[in-house]
């Protein structure tokens, strides 16, 4: 075990309900990850922090806000503010720095239960308490309401790569007990979402943290993810074969294994689920491995708060009241990097950038920290020579024959995202910046020229 880096931590004064706690809402920005967004169910603000600690905007919002969702691109973030009963719904653009509300009034669909852009177009999806869904496409401005498929509140939904979107409810009999409520899954194409494509039942309980995934249980059909994934009761995991309403897959637990944080699919067909008491394990969609354990491993000896995990898969972290520990995902290794922090931090939620280098972590309390998992692929060549990232603010110059010999170390100013190297110069770039750097000066600082343009680079 070797300790998680810490990148910055930052304090946000939100105020807590009277029990003094509060559920804080976490997303970075998609693609770039330039912004980290932070929202609070009791203030009328949301906060934006830039990936070196500058708190770059706090966002007056119409009331306290309880769901976010930024856009495939990171071009729109979409919230909810459920006090509003006029418009809930509202879109922020970090450019133009413009808030629009999106009426819903007229729809009179209840109170928003999720949030979800699709991953292949901009069309918002919208599901209610009432069991209704709104599709909001914003290329087009059309909106579509699916009506009646629900008998009961949407608890989950989710989108698939190809745009199709999966949703649930659940509807609890005469004696309410979640164990026994019947759980029903509606899946709608985004282009026709007035008629369900097709519809599932499962009677084994409340189903939570849907999920599309490419799978060894189910074949390959037309679909790009051919399974859909979820937890049942807080104890089973379950998975539909999307193409044969006759095939399920059930995965069952012993008891005292407890109930199910979450689970995350990875490499080829294979999931990790992470049980609240601190224990996490591999199973397989694999027909020959499927009811084995693969491997388990105490991971914790404190109780699991949420486990999230990086887009490509390659990582995934947990987190206890004061711990965080970043694990890597190779099948029969378990590599994991940690931090420990104070007693009080009161850890609640993780969020990833998308390319799994900072993982942010935020208690009850507003503290929040930025750690750092891996160094950024970014990197460039000119000839024999490459440039290699070797911190987010820190680049290595070498020749290909002679990689072991660093011939120039160039520290930057801020972390880009785009850089070049020439033959007398290192060219790096964020947004509307660049700045050059003379590649072979020798010793002390770095003579540079910076260049700013009108538009983003």
């Amino acid at each position: 075990m070797s300790v998680l880096k810490r990148h910055f931590q930052f304090s946000t004064d939100f105020v807590s309900d009277n029990k003094g706690k509060q559920e804080l809402s976490l997303q970075w920005q998609p693609l770039q990850a330039n912004f980290l967004v932070i929202g609070s169910p009791h203030e009328k603000r949301l906060l934006l922090y830039d990936r070196q600690n500058q708190q770059l905007k706090e966002i007056p919002i119409p009331s306290a806000c309880s769901h976010l969702a930024w856009n495939r691109d990171g071009l729109l973030l979409a919230f909810v503010c459920p006090k509003d009963q006029t418009t809930p719904l509202y879109m922020w653009s970090p450019y133009s720095q413009k808030i629009t509300g999106q009426e819903l009034d007229s729809w009179s669909s209840g109170k928003v239960t999720w949030l979800g852009w699709n991953p292949i177009a901009d069309i918002l999806a919208v599901a209610f308490n009432s069991g209704n869904i709104i599709l909001l496409d914003k290329a087009s401005d059309r909106r579509v309401v699916v009506r009646e498929h629900h008998q009961g509140p949407v608890v989950d939904a989710a989108w698939s790569t190809d745009g199709v979107l999966a949703s649930c409810s659940s509807v609890k009999d005469v004696s309410g007990d979640d164990k026994q409520a019947v759980t029903s899954f509606i899946f709608f194409t985004s282009a026709s979402g007035e008629e369900a494509m097709t519809s599932r039942e499962c009677p084994y309980g409340k189903a939570r943290r849907l999920r599309f995934a490419v799978s060894k249980f189910a074949p390959i059909g037309l679909r790009s993810q051919n399974t859909l994934s979820c937890i049942i009761s807080n104890k089973t995991l379950l998975l539909f074969d999307l193409d044969d309403d006759s095939r399920s897959l059930h995965y069952t637990f012993k008891a005292d294994y407890g109930n199910i944080v979450d689970y995350f699919w990875f490499g080829d067909g294979y999931i990790l689920i992470c049980f609240q008491i601190g224990i996490l394990i591999w199973v397989s969609s694999h027909p020959d491995e499927q009811g084995k354990e693969l491997a388990h491993v105490n991971i914790s000896q404190n109780s699991i708060v949420h486990m999230a995990a990086s887009n490509d898969g390659a990582r995934f972290g947990i987190c206890s009241e004061n711990v965080v520990k970043v694990f890597q995902t190779e099948l029969g290794k378990m590599r994991h990097t940690e931090a420990s922090l104070s007693k009080d931090a009161g850890l609640r939620k993780l969020s990833w950038t998308s390319d799994g280098s900072l993982v942010a972590a935020i208690g009850a309390n507003g503290q929040g920290f930025v750690f750092l998992a891996k160094i950024p692929d970014i990197g460039c060549a000119w000839r024999d020579r490459v440039a290699f990232m070797v911190a987010l603010d820190t680049f290595h110059v070498v020749e290909i024959r002679n990689s072991s010999e660093v011939l120039r170390t160039i520290l930057c100013e801020f972390e880009p995202n785009v850089v070049a190297l020439g033959p007398f110069n290192f060219a790096v770039a964020i947004n509307n910046l660049a700045v050059y750097y003379f590649a072979e000066q020798p010793g002390g600082k770095c003579v540079h020229l910076a260049r700013s343009s009108s538009s983003t680079t």
